[in-house]
Formats: C-alpha cells, structure tokens, sequence
C-alpha cells in the first residue's frame, strides 16, 4: 500500500512557451520548488491530459528518398516532403517515375511496369519502402515490380512523448509493462486515430502513466515527440500541450514526515521574525 498522498500538484507545459528547440523537440523552465518533496516521501509524475494536432507530414525526411537501379546505374529521387492522400501520392510517384506505367489497387498495392531496357529494381532509404508497398530491406525488381503488401503512407500507429526526469529504479510505467519501456524516458503513448490537423487528445480517467521520479531539484525540463520506432515526425508546426500531475506521498516513516513538516514551519517562522 502506498502512504497517503499529501500535496498535489498539476503542472501545465505548453511548447509555445519552450525556451529552447521545436514544438516536437523542446525545453522549458520549471515553477521553483517542482518535484521537491517537503514530506520526505516519494514524487509520482503521472500524464493528466495531453492535446497534440496531428500536423506532421506523412512524407519527411526520413522516408523522401529512394533508388532506382537500371542494372547497376542509380539514381536517387527525392520525393517532396509534405502531407499526401492515396490519389496526390500516386499522382506525385508518376510525375517521380515520367515513362514508367502504375496501376494501383487497395488489396495488393502497386504494379510498376518499368520502361523497355535493362532490368530495373528500387532501394529503399529508412521508411520510404513502405510508400510503395515493401519492406525496408526489400529491393524488388522485375516486370512489373509488385508491392509485398497495401501501401503506408501514415508511417506512425502511435505517438511517444520523451522526456528526461529520471526515474526510479522499477518504477514501472503503468501500460508499459509488456513493452519493456518501463525504464525508458516514454513519458506516454498515443494512438494516431484521427485525420490530418485534427487534435490527438488524452485524458487520464484512471492512473495510468505514472512512474516515481528521483528528481528533486530540477530547473528545465525537455520533451520531444517521436513515432513508435523513436524517429522524429518533424517538421512539426503547431504547438502542443501536455499537464502532469505530480502526487508528494509522505515518508513511510510517519516520524519523518512530521519532522520535514516541522522543519518547513520554522524555516517560514524564522522568516517572519527577520522580517
């Protein structure tokens, strides 16, 4: 059983106000005296709420290139980063791929049929595999070249937030316990379930993502926002909001709490005498 909790706190941190870095990468001041424990007990950080618009582009830096290899002769191309439906991708991998004829269906994915000449194949960069329907390591060839399975062109199933408060060893992060993030710097993670530049919201209803944190005496803190395979998703234009509640338990010797309490009332009686 835990001790009682005896202060609460919620701690609103919004990008807009970062003192350094990006919407999805930044760093932000801390109220004084956050995170420090007047009861001597333990700190519990849990994630209240969080509101993120889901603005970042489903073609970016990390999956806009890929080869085309005309037995040996490669050439690299450059995909325009920006946001893309199925119908715009398509209409862009034609003007990519000028001479080449694709067909398309929602099952099996793309059918490229190369020009006539040497035997053609792709290599992929990072995640750009999965915009034609492969896997990173494929290098399909042939004729016509065919998608292993539909296309992604929403690379990310889910969001993690970071962060850098250090936690207690075996601290576990509530719903991390079978992904072995438990000791991680996963501050949480989200489902990406709605459209483009609607809001991703979270509301804590229970006690979900908590975790006890070591830190007493911090001044800044840092948050970025990654995918689940822990890439950045920039650019990422918009500000977003994230409210932690942070829990101060008493020490679990009642002895020491009533000390730390009587402590903090001499410090603020010696106060008032100086003054």
């Amino acid at each position: 059983m835990s001790p009682p909790v005896l202060k609460t706190q919620l701690l609103y941190i919004s990008s807009t106000f970062r003192t350094s870095g990006t919407p999805d990468n930044f760093t932000t001041s801390l109220p004084a005296g956050v995170l420090q424990n007047p009861y001597g007990g333990r700190t519990k950080v849990t994630v209240a709420d969080v509101i993120i618009n889901r603005c970042f582009y489903s073609i970016r830096a990390s999956n806009n290139d890929f080869i085309v290899n005309n037995n040996g002769t490669k050439t690299s191309i450059r995909i325009p980063i920006g946001n893309y439906t199925l119908d715009s991708w398509l209409t862009e991998l034609g003007v990519l791929l000028t001479g080449w004829t694709l067909t398309h269906n929602e099952t099996n994915g793309l059918c490229i049929f190369n020009p006539p000449g040497p035997g053609y194949s792709f290599e992929f960069k990072d995640k750009s595999s999965y915009l034609f329907g492969f896997l990173p390591h494929e290098t399909p060839g042939g004729a016509p070249i065919i998608s292993s399975f539909p296309l992604r062109l929403n690379l990310e199933s889910f969001l993690t937030i970071h962060h850098n408060l250090p936690k207690v060893t075996n601290s576990a992060v509530n719903n991390f316990r079978q992904n072995n993030m438990q000791e991680s710097d996963v501050l949480i993670r989200l489902p990406v379930n709605v459209e483009s530049f609607a809001n991703i919201i979270y509301q804590n209803t229970a006690d979900d993502f908590s975790f006890y944190t070591s830190a007493s005496h911090v001044s800044e803190l840092s948050l970025s926002i990654k995918d689940e395979h822990k890439d950045s998703i920039g650019p990422f234009p918009y500000d977003w909001s994230i409210t932690l509640r942070i829990d101060y338990e008493s020490d679990t010797d009642p002895m020491n709490s009533i000390l730390s309490i009587l402590k903090s009332i001499d410090q603020k009686l010696l106060l008032l005498s100086i003054k």
